[in-house]
């Protein structure tokens, strides 16, 4: 969510996601992946890959796997 160019010029990026907070909260996540992009980097906002081979390697009969899926997510690609 694009501010007024008098606040853009004047504010610091952390500050602008303060002020999207404040004003219009349900644009806050678009605004703090958009900040950690700009800030650190591309990386810090795209989940790795999942890789369940490594994942059965590190598991045994006493460290198991578990799955946790969120609310519409897909198990089956």
């Amino acid at each position: 969510m694009p501010l007024p160019p008098q606040y853009d010029d004047r504010l610091s990026p952390f500050q602008k996601v303060m002020i999207i907070k404040a004003i219009k909260e349900q644009k806050l996540i678009g605004s703090i992946r958009e900040f950690v992009k700009k800030e650190i980097g591309q990386k810090f906002i795209e989940s790795p890959p999942f890789d369940l081979f490594g994942s059965y390697q590190d598991s045994s009969n006493v460290t198991p796997i578990i799955f946790i899926l969120s609310a519409g997510a897909d198990p089956i690609p």
